[in-house]
């Protein structure tokens, strides 16, 4: 069998490359050939909106035309006229890796509310632009998102399966219309924790971008209360911010930009616990995974798919998202029960280990093989 994978960029290490770099290999020992098609060398393809132009699908048509695959694996753009595109070709699984096929801003997220927007698309996302910073202002770009959202109903009738990380995406996508008998929960893989000198840092480390739907400034006033020191493994538009609000509270912070995967690794190591204090619905969190698979304590919000993967007192600890006083009990209570840390930290890598790459292979190849 011959699958071509679809991902819009290869020049960034976020969750699609990671996923499809481990995919590609993993796929391989079992037997399946895989060629990665990278949207972004096909000019004019990751143009915003129902279908990007006839001459960005055409040039596509004929790079697929050209590899004759089994099987299309389409991970970003995740766009109606791409997955027609793709379809027309071959059999078409689509992996949802974020909320894009029913929000024009991709993340379903309220900025000036901190909230999820639990309403589908409507009318109303063109105001939601412009009072809660739901997606860009620009009017023609507003417009695009949601003539590509408005017409995801006729391309999902053209896939054979949409693949989600969590079963809450999986109830989100069937609430806005998404063919249920389509849908399969299919978590992402996790690679084993890679061996690591400590380095002990901080208290609390958190990874990841640094944008308001992943409550960092929660953090760093739970941590303050706490009496905690905080690593910061990220970078975003909200650095400055967050920054500012650290020297305000007197907290103990470093800001790290992003790290290596091997620094990464070693912060790990050395960190007494791992928060994810999101404030929007995190579709899976593969970083809170990874932790788990090194024996560190999970202290995160009880949003999307993160109660998928950890359950309350094993392996860490849910809070309510957006709640200061409860993120900073959690860590205090890692921090200084005795013996709960250490409790926490044991169940970690077992419950991790749900989350491999055969744990995923076996849930992925029989779809792969189904549709082909």
């Amino acid at each position: 069998m011959k699958v071509v994978h679809l991902i819009d960029r290869d020049d960034a290490v976020g969750g699609v490359q990671t996923y499809v770099a481990q995919l590609v290999p993993g796929l391989a020992a079992r037997g399946i050939e895989s060629e990665v098609v990278v949207g972004a060398s096909i000019p004019g393809l990751l143009t915003d909106g129902p279908a990007p132009p006839r001459e960005a699908l055409a040039a596509l048509d004929e790079r697929i035309a050209e590899l004759r695959p089994d099987c299309c694996y389409l991970h970003g753009p995740l766009n109606p006229g791409v997955a027609l595109s793709l379809a027309a070709h071959a059999p078409t699984l689509g992996y949802a890796h974020d909320y894009a096929m029913v929000c024009p801003g991709n993340a379903r997220f309220l900025v000036n509310s901190g909230s999820f927007c639990a309403e589908g698309p409507g009318l109303r996302c063109f105001r939601r632009a412009y009072t809660e910073r739901s997606t860009n202002r620009r009017p023609d770009r507003v417009l695009r998102a949601y003539r590509r959202v408005r017409s995801w109903p006729d391309a999902w009738q053209a896939l054979a399966r949409i693949l989600v990380a969590s079963p809450f995406v999986a109830g989100v996508l069937e609430r806005d219309g998404a063919p249920r008998d389509r849908i399969r929960v299919v978590a992402y893989p996790i690679a084993p924790a890679a061996p690591a000198e400590p380095e002990r840092l901080a208290d609390v480390l958190y990874v990841g971008r640094l944008v308001s739907s992943k409550g960092v400034g929660v953090l760093l006033r739970a941590a303050a209360e706490a009496g905690a020191s905080v690593a910061v493994a990220g970078d975003g538009p909200d650095r400055p911010g967050l920054e500012t609000l650290a020297a305000e509270l007197g907290a103990d912070v470093r800001f790290l930009g992003w790290v290596t995967p091997e620094r990464r690794a070693s912060l790990l190591r050395g960190a007494r616990v791992f928060a994810m204090p999101s404030l929007w619905e995190e579709p899976f969190g593969i970083a809170g995974v990874e932790a788990l698979a090194a024996g560190v304590p999970v202290v995160a919000s009880e949003v999307g798919g993160i109660p998928s993967w950890l359950e309350d007192g094993r392996g860490g600890l849910l809070v309510p998202p957006d709640d200061v006083a409860a993120l900073r009990d959690a860590l205090r209570r890692v921090l200084e029960e005795p013996g709960l840390a250490e409790r926490l930290a044991v169940v970690g890598p077992g419950a991790a280990a749900r989350f491999s790459l055969d744990a995923h292979l076996d849930l992925l190849v029989p779809e792969l093989e189904a549709v082909a």
